[in-house]
């Protein structure tokens, strides 16, 4: 007992010294899982989309395989003006969780090039306008 009284006020403030380090500790570790949390909840989300595009090609095999003239008639112009804009903010989400999907994306964006320069649809998504 007499070493604890005699060093008291070293041993707290060894006791405030080492909360204050755990709590520097526990913020990190606090701003590591919410950093984990936003990247697993985007990853979600993108794979959510790419999964509704794929759905959206199997329904419309017309639009996600165009022939090099393709000729639609009634509506077909403007549904596949929405499917390629879908595809473009499928393809942004998607290559901003994980950009090696990128050349996957100018492969399937070259057989729309004619349309997607027509529409000038390129022009209003920043990543695209190289096309």
């Amino acid at each position: 007992m007499s070493f604890l009284t005699r060093h008291a006020e070293a041993l707290q403030a060894l006791g405030a010294l080492l909360t204050a380090v755990f709590a520097v500790v526990a913020l990190v570790a606090v701003k590591f899982q919410l950093d984990a949390l936003e990247r697993f909840s985007r990853e979600a989300q993108a794979r959510d989309i790419y999964r509704s595009f794929l759905s959206l090609s199997l329904a419309n095999p017309r639009f996600a395989e165009p022939d090099t003239c393709p000729t639609f008639t009634g509506e077909d112009p403007t549904q596949y003006e929405f499917y390629l804009e879908y595809a473009l903010y499928t393809a942004e989400q998607v290559i901003d969780m994980d950009p090696s999907w990128e050349g996957a994306f100018e492969q399937m964006f070259s057989e729309h090039l004619g349309w997607l320069c027509e529409m000038e649809l390129a022009a209003t998504h920043k990543k695209w306008r190289r096309w």
